[in-house]
């Protein structure tokens, strides 16, 4: 098994592939955090522009998850905007192309959770990821982006600063990095409309994500005799970040409690020495800026 996992990230690794993969811990979750952070996403929502009354839709349909789905669909939203940013980096430097055409596929829930979660994330997480676009203007190293230009449009100086000003109670947004390694903060306009729900069974690229993650968690359950070999091979695959504290593998806790044990811990370390360096955070803390 080890070997054929080996095998299969040395390939992935050739065809110049990325991972990143982020798993909320849903016990005892804290209802003060999730309300709070609810609370902030309408509030948001309110301030921004467009219709009152699909602005309403957006906001019944958060108040309507359960606490358990409102975390996953949360988490899932806001992971794909981690992938888009780190893929345009890597993929503007590695290979300009690739940029030309994105495709999301999505792994369908079974049958009886499909009205409770998949057309709920459906209708949310277009809105959601361009509120947080506005919020936080796609910041991306400045390599070839010329094949991903169709997708964007420029934001003004007085759009960021707007967005800024509006939302900075909220979500504690601070001014964007302007230095000249980082293109000009931009706005996606439809690389998210691109995409389809579909049965892994069906999915060679979700059966691969699938091996990946279970892997991982596989290992940081223990159930390999060095599940230390797991987490370098899969960390080959991730790409760093450019904010501090966040990193390829992330584990989330919505909880005051529950902490990463140092199993989990060591683990996540030892996926965070294998990465593309890409990103220079660790030597410029003080220029990043925080959001949703």
């Amino acid at each position: 098994m080890i070997k054929f996992f080996d095998e299969l990230i040395d390939f992935l690794h050739e065809k110049k592939c990325v991972f990143h993969m982020s798993s909320i811990h849903s016990r005892n979750i804290s209802e003060e955090i999730l309300n709070k952070i609810k609370s902030n996403l309408a509030n948001s929502i309110i301030k921004s522009a467009g219709d009152d009354i699909r602005k309403s839709d957006v906001i019944e349909r958060i108040n309507s998850l359960s606490n358990q789905n409102f975390c996953q669909c949360f988490i899932h939203i806001f992971s794909l905007r981690n992938i888009i940013e780190k893929s345009l980096s890597f993929y503007g430097k590695e290979m300009p192309s690739a940029l030309s055409e994105f495709n999301f596929s999505f792994d369908q829930k079974e049958e009886i959770k499909k009205v409770l979660y998949d057309e709920i994330f459906s209708g949310l997480y277009i809105n959601l990821l361009r509120l947080d676009n506005l919020l936080r203007p796609y910041l991306v190293l400045n390599h070839d982006l010329s094949y991903f230009d169709k997708f964007t449009a420029e934001l003004t100086n007085n759009q960021i600063k707007r967005s800024l000003r509006d939302n900075q109670t909220e979500f504690n947004v601070r001014s964007p990095i302007t230095k000249d390694g980082y293109a000009r903060p931009f706005y996606i306009c439809s690389v998210f409309e691109n995409y389809a729900t579909c049965n892994s069974n069906n999915s060679l690229g979700l059966q691969i994500v699938d091996v990946l993650i279970s892997n991982f968690n596989r290992a940081l359950k223990g159930n390999f005799d060095n599940p230390i070999q797991i987490a370098k091979a899969i960390g080959k695959l991730t790409i760093n970040s450019y904010i501090k504290g966040v990193y390829p593998i992330e584990l989330i806790y919505l909880s005051e409690k529950l902490t990463l044990s140092k199993d989990e811990l060591s683990l996540i370390s030892m996926v965070e020495d294998m990465p593309y360096k890409l990103f220079g955070f660790k030597k410029d803390p003080d220029n990043i800026y925080k959001g949703i």
